[in-house]
């Protein structure tokens, strides 16, 4: 600890005592701070703060105090202050619901000697309730600090007076307590907690005693299941936007399409997805999937990642349950502005393809791309049972002419042409602001966000050179629009917490594809393009509650939530030149919609510590969950077929083609080309009751066991088809049991675990039809027959705690997989089909794995410190096909598709603390994995490649920070295979990314 001549912080003190007359209460109940009472002074009501302490500014006189507890009296008194430059210090301790009292007046400036007490405490770490070590604790406006030793202890010494102080830690990240009171001759103790999720400092004031704090023994780390969090520090730490960015950075995690997740191997099937333990409806019509780059960094708390099945998790939770926790309750009251700027080397300031989309600058289609009135109306959204068209001098009820067919085509927008225009930087602005309300029954916080982004992607040196395809190169850009909304009211009276949670995500993309080229076949000229605008938006609504029940010994903990998921894709075109002919065939305008709603709820109680005998207690949990699914797929699809033969499309354009005056000389009529089995309805609840007990042996054995009983009913109705109505019922019990040994008191802990889980098909997958994917066209063939996989979960991993934040852990894992539901080719196929895809359980799977992880601090010198970490996966699996996949896929077994064989992250970071500046080396490695299964084993194949990132980032002063991040510093090319030879490659360019960050 290093201080100043003790003159210089006493007129330090003196300057925060310079109001007149200032009153400072502390009050405490059996040691602790009490937050939960009021203090009446001559009229005027306050609320003690959360730390204990509350001040009045006093004129001369006598002062008349009374002490109240929800309105109920504790206790008053008086005392008098003899002029108004004096100061008092009150010390209330609560007896027996009484309030005794201390009452010491002094004249600020006119002592002799500096009246001295100290700030003494412990921090901890909220996620193992373990010591912080090395973190420096330090007065705002002075030199005067001190570090937490191994112990996390810390003790300052300072004149007495109102002080502001920073705590530094390179992990935990940097945190201000405001307004902390030192009184004379006293050690007012700070507890604190600080959390990797990088938003919660919990300041609890616990005693004004003697100079040297009390020594902390760690507390029991949880043991009850292996989980990985990371939260908003680790975040910002490592430059992540969105929760897909972040999670590639866990061990066993990858990120297949930058959207979804792939956990320990498993696709996303086999894991599940929730915000706020609330469910997350999909944002694909065709998968259960859900897109984790909707949502932003900058409103999630933290991210947990358990790999371990337990009773309260749902059932399909097999490579592991990933769960969204969102920002809650404030810890202190701040607006905070940032504004971010990118460059995209070979993109920005550079011509890229796009088209005529209109103003979409926020997200939302101006109406350009709109299906025409009178076209929604004739056909009815693309019915295919409602519209046609007269065939010579036959038309059938409900037909309309050709003229009139010509007329309705003449009713959509004629864009088609692939433009250029240069693209701008990628520009980011976000607000947040939190704020703190002391009332007489609790604490209410609400912290509120709102965020922009606007980006721009464009793939180069893009080119295909498949002997299947052809060769071709091609342009390929992408404008990406975030849209985040976000607001949550939290209040706690210490025994009840209440919570509401408002999401509101937004993702817009527009895409534009211009292929050209030649193909294999028959050596045909080919030039392809793809125009898209895709919405995707999420809102939920989530209440929440925690509440101490009896002696506090037990819990009741609910939530219902409400979620809302669209998809819309108005107006994609798609079409081909072949040989410089603008052909009618392969153009297509679709219009798509998808609209998923759910609904779920859950309650859960527990009685915690059921003391059997002196060695033994035990937890008790039980639970029931409720969720109702719904979702609406509507789609259209329409064409242009040539009604007059002799028109030429040869060395035209498609938007010379569909001018006008070609509608009206009748050269083009509308067809739809809507599929019956296009557009769909379904339904997907779940019911569950569990419970789960957890037993302490000894305070270095934990075992815990338990079982959940799931039932789903799943439905599916084609409504513009025949086919009949798909649906699917399990009724399963899921059992599991875990146990957890710690040796070396908790340093070292050995964790073995065993469950069962289960994956069920998708809605659209059982179906008896032919569907289409929405973003490639590939036929899709239902597969009625399909049921539900079983799977055999065991677990071991040794983890080594050398401190708080240091440790090592080695981890591993077996699954056993009866009648896996894989993605396959078909038997059979011809055209068009070949192209296509269907789901078929096989005999079975089976994945190994290993995880390693660590990370290690070390200090540099008094003003530098650094870490290491990082993991590395190795993961095999196998799957063993049926009869019917392997006679179309030429081999009897093959990998998991998306399960790269090694997964790998490291990270170097260093932090200089007098300019409060760290830098971060951040690295990402996944090894090659199938992308897609095709016909004879020849898979296409995903080639494995290597991120490098590097951060910097400098606190200018409290409130001001910069930072900076070059992403993709190495820009190495992305590239698909095949037989060990590249059929794709393009590279997306290095990414010079700066913002500025004001809070106030």
């Amino acid at each position: 600890m290093k201080l100043k001549p003790l003159m210089a912080s006493m007129l330090l003190a003196s300057s925060y005592w310079a109001s007149a007359g200032e009153a400072v209460f502390y009050v405490t109940e059996d040691g602790a701070a009490v937050s939960n009472m009021a203090i009446t002074v001559n009229g005027e009501k306050k609320l003690l703060k959360q730390n204990g302490f509350i001040v009045f500014d006093l004129a001369e006189g006598q002062q008349t105090v009374e002490i109240s507890e929800y309105g109920e009296w504790l206790g008053d008194f008086n005392f008098t202050l003899d002029n108004d430059q004096q100061n008092a210090e009150i010390n209330v301790e609560i007896i027996g619901g009484e309030a005794m009292f201390d009452v010491a007046t002094y004249m600020p400036g006119s002592e002799e000697a500096a009246a001295v007490g100290q700030f003494a405490g412990i921090l901890t770490s909220e996620e193992t309730a373990g010591p912080v070590s090395d973190a420096r604790i330090s007065v705002n406006g002075t030199d005067i600090a001190t570090t937490t030793n191994e112990d996390g202890a810390f003790v300052l010494e300072i004149p007495r007076g109102q002080y502001d102080l920073t705590v530094a830690h390179p992990n935990y990240g940097n945190r201000s307590l405001n307004n902390l009171h030192v009184l004379s001759g006293a050690a007012t103790r700070v507890d604190l907690t600080m959390s990797l999720s990088g938003d919660e400092l919990i300041e609890e004031v616990v005693a004004v005693g003697s100079y040297v704090p009390q020594s902390a023994t760690t507390s029991e780390r949880d043991a009850s299941t292996v989980l990985d969090a990371i939260g908003a520090e680790q975040f910002a730490r490592f430059g992540d936007s969105s929760a897909a960015s972040a999670l590639k950075r866990v061990s066993g995690v990858s990120i297949s399409d930058g959207e979804f997740a792939v956990v320990r191997g498993l696709q996303g099937r086999y894991n599940s997805t929730t915000m706020n333990n609330g469910l997350i409806p999909s944002t694909d019509p065709i998968k259960r999937e859900v897109s984790l780059d909707i949502f932003p960094a900058s409103v999630l708390k933290t991210i947990e990642i358990k790999k371990g099945f337990s009773p309260e998790l749902p059932g399909d939770s097999t490579g592991g349950s990933i769960n969204l926790v969102t920002r809650g309750m404030p810890d202190e009251e701040y607006t905070q502005l940032k504004f971010g700027m990118a460059y995209v080397a070979g993109v920005t300031g550079d011509d890229i393809a796009t088209y005529d989309g209109g103003d979409n600058s926020l997200g939302f289609d101006d109406g350009t791309r709109e299906l025409p009135s009178a076209v929604d109306a004739a056909t009815d959204f693309g019915r295919p049972d409602v519209f046609s068209v007269c065939s010579g001098s036959f038309c059938s009820p409900g037909s309309v002419s050709p003229e009139e067919a010509s007329q309705l085509g003449k009713k959509f927008k004629n864009i088609y042409d692939v433009d250029e225009k240069t693209a701008g930087p990628d520009i980011e602005f976000s607000v947040a602001n939190a704020s703190l309300w002391e009332l007489d029954q609790g604490e209410l916080g609400v912290y509120s966000a709102f965020a922009y982004k606007n980006q721009w992607e464009s793939r180069q040196d893009a080119e295909i050179n498949d002997p299947r395809e052809g060769n071709f190169t091609y342009q390929r850009s992408k404008q990406k629009i975030d849209l985040t909304g976000y607001l949550a009211v939290d209040f706690s009276d210490g025994n009840n917490d209440w919570s509401s949670k408002t999401t509101i995500l937004r993702k817009s993309e527009d895409l534009t594809k211009l292929e050209k080229g030649v193909e294999s076949a028959d050596g045909k000229s080919l030039e392809t393009a793809i125009l898209q605008w895709t919405e995707r938006q999420f809102i939920q609504q989530r209440f929440g509650g925690k509440h101490a029940l009896g002696d506090g010994n037990q819990a009741l903990d609910w939530h219902i939530a409400y979620a809302q998921s669209t998809r819309d894709q108005p107006d994609r075109r798609s079409y081909d030149y072949i040989n410089g002919v603008a052909v009618n065939g392969p153009l297509e305008r679709k219009f798509s919609e998808m609209e998923q709603n759910s609904l779920d709820a859950r309650l859960d109680y527990s009685f915690q510590d059921y003391q059997w005998h002196d060695d033994l207690r035990s937890t008790f949990n039980i639970g029931v969950y409720f969720s109702a699914k719904d979702r609406e797929v509507r789609v259209a699809r329409f064409g242009f077929r040539k009604n007059d033969q002799t028109f030429s499309t040869t060395g035209i354009t498609f938007e010379q083609a569909f001018v006008p005056e070609n509608f009206d000389a009748g050269v083009w009529v509308l067809d739809v080309n809507t599929s019956p089995t296009d557009s769909y309805d379904g339904v997907d609840d779940t019911n569950a009751v569990y419970f789960s007990v957890l037993s302490t042996y000894k305070e270095n054995l934990d075992i815990i066991f338990g079982a959940r009983n799931e039932s789903t009913t799943q439905e599916i109705k084609y409504i513009y088809s025949s086919a009949d109505d798909a649906s699917f019922e399990t009724d399963e019990l899921l059992p599991m049991i875990a146990a957890t040994y710690r040796m070396l008191g908790d340093e070292l802990q050995l964790r073995a675990g065993w469950s069962q889980t289960l994956s069920r098909p998708e809605l659209v997958e059982r179906s008896d039809t032919i569907f289409f994917d929405p973003d490639t066209d590939e036929e899709v063939s239902g597969s009625p027959s399909l049921e539900a996989s079983f799977i055999d979960n065991f677990d071991l991993r040794l983890e080594y705690y050398l401190n708080d934040e240091d440790s090592i852990s080695a981890g591993f894992f077996y699954k056993d997989i009866d009648s896996p539901v894989e993605k396959t080719v078909l038997p059979s196929c011809s055209g068009r089909s070949c192209d296509g895809y269907t789901f078929r359980n096989q005999e079975s799977a089976t994945i190994l794995g290993l995880e390693i992880d660590g990370k290690l601090g070390y200090d540099i010198n008094d003003n530098w410190a650094g870490f290491v970490g990082g993991n590395i996966a190795l993961i095999d699996s196998e799957v063993t096909l049926s009869q019917e996949s392997e006679f179309g896929e030429g081999q009897s077994k093959r990998e998991l598709q998306g399960q790269s064989d090694v997964l790998a992250n490291i990270q170097f970071g260093f932090d200089e603390f007098e300019h409060m500046q760290s830098f971060t080396l951040v690295a990402n490695y996944f090894d090659d994995r199938i992308y897609k299964i095709e016909r004879n084993g020849d898979d296409r194949i995903e080639d494995g490649r290597l991120t490098l990132d590097l951060l910097y980032k400098w606190d200018f002063t409290e409130d001001l920070s910069f930072g900076a991040k070059i992403e993709n510093l190495t820009d190495e090319k992305v590239s698909y295979s095949r037989d060990g030879n590249v059929i794709e490659s393009y590279r997306n360019g290095a990414r010079f990314k700066a913002d500025v960050s004001w809070k106030f």
